[in-house]
């Protein structure tokens, strides 16, 4: 078995995969869309739902590119996954639906194990 020391080059990337970490961006769209489906289960008056009525009228658009909207974001994610927006009134489907493989608890706990096995040898 080789091991690595700190002269050799390996990209993060490598690393994150041998490992099993989700990237950051899968991460970031977990949450988005967790949080969109929790909005969406809101009732219809709730405060946070009132911001899909309101029109900017007299807003006066800058030079440039314009900023994404969190809709615009929010629909890429929707079709980067596949799901319809009616689909997060289902809470369970919804959660299961957009769930990313995490290992990065489970390699904690890994090396936590690691780290109190090796101790224990060396008390003994």
């Amino acid at each position: 078995m080789y091991v690595y020391i700190g002269l050799d080059r390996i990209r993060n990337e490598v690393i994150k995969e041998k490992v099993g970490v989700v990237t950051t961006e899968d991460k970031m769209r977990k949450n988005r869309l967790r949080w969109f489906g929790h909005v969406k289960r809101m009732n219809e008056n709730a405060l946070v739902r009132r911001y899909e009525a309101i029109s900017l009228s007299g807003y006066r658009k800058g030079r440039g590119q314009p900023k994404k909207s969190l809709n615009k974001v929010i629909r890429n994610d929707l079709k980067f996954i596949g799901l319809a927006k009616n689909m997060a009134q289902d809470r369970s489907l919804w959660r299961s639906s957009i769930k990313v493989a995490d290992h990065s608890n489970v390699l904690l706990l890994f090396s936590l194990a690691f780290v109190y096995a090796v101790i224990a040898i060396m008390l003994y």
